[in-house]
């Protein structure tokens, strides 16, 4: 699948795609798809960044409605129809249950309304609708669940994925669509002719002309516009989710609930482990393998503390 960069050297494409993560990725096979000559390339590979360390979750965003983006979470569901329809190897529904206490955040009315409207905003979804569960029926449902002033819950619907997976599928869809893709190959700048690519696995380099170069090289977007002269202020705020990853628990069902601060973390289970998440803070990113800080790790077993009636250590 990987060409030889020096194949490519002087050679011109209609698009050159920068970042193979799953926006990259995607943007490539649509680009190939309509007929253009696209080259995808990683400075790594792929979904080596955030799109193989997210949250594996598809869906519409729940917690958006509350801030009233109702297009947003349309066209999101909307997006998780077609990818439950067209990739169900990849993609695969995900049952939530959400318990609201005496201290929930949101009060259980506006939750019921919420879910309701979600449900709505997907049209001819192929999930199944919300539904009500008493305290004893979501404590079945959910062993090791904190009945201490557990009220009621909502089990509900979206879906889940193995992202790396998914990205590497659109990149395998790009290349039977006539794309070019290469990893390892770092763009290193640019000028009138063309984009200085350099390659890891040779240690050459070459250069390649474009019509139209897109940049979704993720957290390293901006350093990319400044390795190629483009001028003007920083775009991308870096920020960080942060997960524990917990032994594996029985069943499929997943935990997303309100804390008392009103942000709404969950538990998923994938093959190996449960996933718990994610905390959403600025954070400079100071290299690729960085360990979570502190602070996102104590909230996350503060969550924990408050959802089960038996958290682990």
């Amino acid at each position: 699948m990987r060409i030889d960069l020096r194949q490519l050297d002087g050679e011109a494409f209609d698009v050159v795609v920068v970042g193979a993560g799953i926006q990259g990725a995607a943007l490539a096979r649509e680009a190939s798809a309509r007929g253009l000559s696209t080259l995808l390339l990683d400075a790594r590979d792929v979904a080596a960044g955030t799109s193989s360390r997210s949250s594996q979750l598809v869906h519409g965003g729940l917690r958006y409605l509350r801030h009233g983006h109702l297009a947003l979470v349309r066209e999101a569901l909307y997006e998780r129809e077609r990818l439950l329809r067209l990739a169900p190897h990849l993609v695969r529904p995900l049952p939530m249950l959400m318990p609201f206490y005496q201290d929930s955040g949101v009060a259980r009315w506006k939750m019921r309304l919420g879910t309701w409207l979600y449900s709505k905003l997907a049209g001819g979804s192929t999930l199944p609708r919300p539904r009500s569960l008493s305290a004893q029926a979501a404590a079945d449902a959910f062993p090791g669940l904190r009945t201490n002033g557990l009220r009621s819950a909502i089990e509900f619907y979206d879906a889940r994925t193995q992202d790396g997976r998914l990205t590497l599928a659109n990149v395998l869809a790009a290349v039977a669509a006539g794309c070019r893709f290469a990893n390892h190959a770092a763009v290193q700048s640019a000028d009138e002719s063309g984009l200085r690519v350099v390659d890891a696995v040779s240690g050459g380099e070459v250069r390649v002309r474009a019509s139209h170069v897109i940049n979704a090289a993720g957290p390293a977007a901006d350093a990319l516009r400044r390795a190629c002269a483009v001028q003007g202020e920083d775009l991308v705020r870096l920020s960080r989710g942060s997960h524990l990853v917990l032994p594996a628990r029985a069943g499929e069902l997943a935990l997303a609930a309100f804390l008392p601060d009103e942000r709404v973390p969950f538990g998923i289970t994938h093959d190996g482990g449960t996933l718990c998440g994610t905390t959403d803070v600025d954070d400079e990113l100071d290299g690729y393998e960085t360990p979570p800080p502190a602070v996102a790790v104590d909230y996350r077993q503060s969550a924990l503390v408050y959802w089960l009636a038996e958290p682990p250590d």
